[in-house]
């Protein structure tokens, strides 16, 4: 994945790299490469180096940066510090439009009880209990998503222990904590930190 960063005009937006090279977009962010592509990810990044607008994806992938400086310094945010309630629906559409500018490409929202979230490639699964979520549940969230032959992406509205971030490393999962009163999510394990964008760590 390439994050392209356009501070002139306050948004920034993700590119994945399997949809430039192969043609196919990628379910989840990140793409192994073949012995040849190295050499057609390089002219891909300079294509990218001289006319990175050319590459800008739908509207819904292009998230606004807000920036703010103290003292000479300027930092980044990606949302805005002002907590508004939003209706369960707004809060699961603008969740999977965060996930999919990070490059979670067909994750859609879902009617079904199991999970608002709905995808192919993906088992989306979000633990609201008031426990924290342990590897026990995590082994079995990741066993449920095995069954279907998928990845498994959790969204976490309290806390994770330290084994159970750990077992989630080991699998390969994506753990995102998820804020309901900003309708934001943020890193909670190692891969979801390399997913997120690089102004979210």
């Amino acid at each position: 994945m390439v994050d392209i960063h356009d501070f002139e005009h306050g948004v920034q937006w993700r590119l994945d790299l399997n949809s430039l090279i192969h043609g196919q977009a990628s379910r989840a962010p990140g793409t192994s490469l073949s012995d040849g592509d190295p050499t057609r990810l390089a002219d891909v990044i300079e294509e990218l180096m001289d006319n990175p607008f050319a590459f800008v994806p739908c509207p819904e992938a292009v998230t606004k940066i807000e920036a703010h400086g103290t003292s000479g310094s300027e930092g980044l945010t990606l949302f805005s510090e002002e907590v508004v309630s939003a209706s369960p629906h707004v809060l699961v559409t603008e969740v999977a439009a965060q996930l999919r500018s990070m490059g979670f490409a067909d994750l859609e929202f879902s009617s079904s009880d199991d999970s608002p979230f709905s995808s192919d490639g993906l088992h989306v699964a979000w633990w609201q209990r008031s426990k924290d979520l342990g590897t026990a549940d995590i082994k079995q969230l990741y066993a449920d998503a095995a069954v279907e032959g998928k990845r498994l992406v959790v969204l976490v509205n309290g806390r994770i222990t330290r084994p159970a971030t750990d077992f989630a490393n080991k699998a390969e999962a994506f753990v995102f904590h998820l804020y309901p009163d900003s309708r934001r999510v943020r890193p909670a394990n190692r891969l979801a930190q390399e997913a997120a964008f690089t102004t979210e760590r």
